[in-house]
């Protein structure tokens, strides 16, 4: 018997212009909003790794990993920016916010 349960997270995009972050917080499921990272996409297409991106970004592993399996809950300006430059994209290529329906 098979005894997987799958959830669904909804999160918040709050940018604080003040700050050197994005914070994304978890809402209640009745809410419609989600923001999903596609690091892993970025990193398949140029045939990176999580070692790669470290060795060429000087970001942490684990803030790496997090992204890569989407399960940050804030990013920083400084994250984004080293990541934008490493795939020579824009930050909606790096995290995507969508509403559900």
């Amino acid at each position: 018997m098979n005894n997987n349960v799958v959830h669904t997270l909804y999160f918040e995009l709050n940018i604080n212009y003040n700050s050197n972050y994005v914070n994304i917080i978890f809402l209640n499921k009745g809410d419609v909003m989600a923001v999903k990272s596609k690091l892993s996409i970025c990193m398949g297409i140029k045939r990176l790794n999580i070692q790669d991106v470290y060795e060429k970004t000087g970001l942490a592993r684990s803030t790496i990993a997090s992204l890569y399996h989407d399960k940050t809950q804030r990013i920083d300006y400084d994250t984004l920016d080293k990541l934008c430059k490493l795939f020579e994209c824009s930050i909606s290529d790096i995290i995507e916010y969508y509403e559900e329906n």
